[in-house]
Parts: C-alpha cells; structure tokens; sequence
C-alpha cells in the first residue's frame, strides 16, 4: 500500500538493458506555476521509449521514470493554469527530459496538454502523441504538403509510417509506401496508393516508373542517415524530405541540380520553445489527431493494450521489431 504522497512508478535506476526497467514507487510529483498534473489511465509505448532507457539521456536524473506518451484526467492544477480544469480528459507527448508517463502521475506544462473528446478511449488516445504528432508535424509543418503531390513514406507499417499514410491520404496526396515482409495489404488497408518492398524491389527504379521518371515531391524517412542519402535520387526537382532518424549526407549530391530542401524533425524541441504559443504547437497537433480519430478519418492502429506491469516486456516486443501498430499500457479505468 503507498502512502499519499507516494505513487506507483516504472523505474530505470542507470542506463542499461530492458530487464533493468522495474516497478516500483515514487514521490507524487507537484505542478509547479503554468503546470498541470495528470491522474494517467494510459501510457503509450514508442521506440524512443527503449532507446532512452538503454542509453539514458544527459538530462535524467536516477532513479528516472521513462516514458513519453500518455492520456488520463487533469487532478492538479499549478499556479496561473486558467484554461483547463480538474477533471479534464487529456492526451499529452512529454518533455523526455523530464520524468515520464509511466507513472500514476506527470505533471506537463499546461499548454502543451490536449484535450480529447468523451468517445475517444484512454487507450486509443495514448496511441497517437509521439508517432502520430511526428507525422502530422513532418508533414504539415515541415515538408508543407499539398494536394496532388506524390510522397514516399518509408517504414509504412511502423507507428510514425502508418500516421503519415493516413494524414497524407485524407490530405489529398498519392501515397506510395515502402514496407517489408508481409505488410503490403496492410499499407494499402491504411490508404497507401502503391506499396513497394524494399527489400525485394528496386527503389529507384519503382520510384522512376511510378512517377513517369519525375521523381518524389516529399519523402518521409524514418529509417536513416544512409538510407536519407539514397533518398536525394528519389526527389524530383525542388522536392523535400523529412528525416526522424538521421540527416542526408548532402555532400553526395551534385550541386545546383534537384535544389532539395531538407527537414530535421525533432518532435521534442518544441518543448524547449520559448514562447508558450511554440510549446501550444503540442495541443494543437494533440486536438486535431484525436478529431480526425473520432470522426473516422485515421485509425490510431492500437493493436495490443497490456497491463502496467507488462511495459518492459512490451518495449522489449517493440525493440526486437516484433509489434506492427500501437502498443498501451493500460494503468487504470
């Protein structure tokens, strides 16, 4: 039994193996002025999640709670919060350098808190933050998609891929998706126009067919550096690609010839904005994903919700590639 001011609490005590991930207990955490804390039902699972407990992050201080995504009710209010309330419903993506959503509570700056809709499910929720707000930023903040374009979105079947196949369907763009394995139905369920195997079919060849030679107007690439490289052949001129693993070596490509631009998508920067209206940048992408779930417009591709206790086993399924979808853990109802 914990005492009141103690909460239940995954716990990495040194950057280390999954296995190192334990439950355990933790001081209730107090929002501090502009904060809110959350009573979490949900949290969502992401690879960002098992990369940070192994290898830590300079910032964390140990014993650290990790996790970034998650969803519950606001029961604590800091100083000057005045446009949420107690008992509000909300998702959140975390400051990662903070401790996390794998915990009972969190507490967030208020204005990067969503707020979601009564039909939409803790769990469903939990799904969307990292992976979901990763594609919607990519897309619409940075490579500034428009309609009629023709995208490449590597990794389709993943979280990031899946949302960026269904943003960029609903957004009006031919979708072409890369996968691997078996998934190729599955790409095609989520909207994709045309799915290649990269594994088994040549890229750029493919790229050059369906695109009458043009090559890509946008390419989405969560893979890597290496692969962002090849990537620069795919694009027609004047096209763009956004990188969540990895910048291109611009150093390969011939000068003065396709004119690329090149995006970083660092999701969690926007945490470290200065002015709140950047960090509000969270809630707007968080309350628009959970319309367009609502409304049925994109899936949130939840496919397994464990229990608290199962997250090292679940992260360490996510970790081996083993999961395709969305994994919660489910907290409380």
């Amino acid at each position: 039994m914990l005492g009141s001011s103690q909460m239940r609490a995954m716990l990495v005590e040194k950057p280390g193996p999954l296995r190192s991930l334990r439950l355990g207990s933790a001081p209730l955490p107090e929002p501090g002025s502009g904060e809110v804390r959350v009573c979490v039902h949900a949290a969502g699972l992401n690879p960002i999640d098992w990369m940070l407990i192994m290898a830590g992050h300079e910032a964390w201080h140990y014993p650290q709670i990790p996790g970034v995504d998650g969803a519950g009710t606001i029961e604590s209010l800091g100083a000057g919060v005045e446009d949420l309330k107690i008992g509000d419903r909300v998702s959140f993506f975390a400051d990662m350098t903070r401790p996390g959503s794998f915990a009972d509570f969190v507490t967030l700056a208020a204005e990067t808190v969503a707020r979601i809709p009564e039909r939409l499910s803790f769990e469903a929720a939990a799904a969307l933050p990292c992976a979901g707000m990763t594609a919607y930023y990519a897309l619409h903040d940075r490579l500034r998609v428009a309609r009629g374009q023709t995208i490449l979105v590597w990794g389709a079947s993943g979280g990031v891929g899946g949302f960026a196949v269904q943003l960029a369907r609903i957004a009006g763009l031919r979708v072409i998706a890369a996968y691997s394995g078996h998934d190729r139905d599955y790409v095609l369920a989520l909207g994709a126009d045309e799915a290649i195997d990269w594994r088994n079919d040549g890229s750029r060849s493919m790229i050059a067919a369906l695109t009458s030679g043009r090559g890509l107007d946008a390419i989405l690439n969560v893979v890597g550096s290496e692969r962002a490289t090849a990537d620069l052949e795919l694009l027609a001129f004047e096209g763009a690609i956004a990188c969540v693993a990895g910048l291109p070596d611009l150093g390969r490509l011939k000068a003065f010839t396709i004119a690329p631009s090149v995006h970083e998508i660092a999701l969690g920067g926007l945490h470290r904005v200065a002015s709140p209206a950047g960090r509000g940048r969270l809630r707007v992408m968080g309350e628009e994903l959970a319309k367009l779930v609502v409304n049925g417009n994109i899936r949130p591709m939840l496919v397994e919700t464990v229990a608290f206790e199962r997250i090292p086993d679940a992260l360490a399924q996510l970790q081996a590639g083993a999961i395709r979808g969305k994994v919660v853990a489910h907290l409380r109802s």
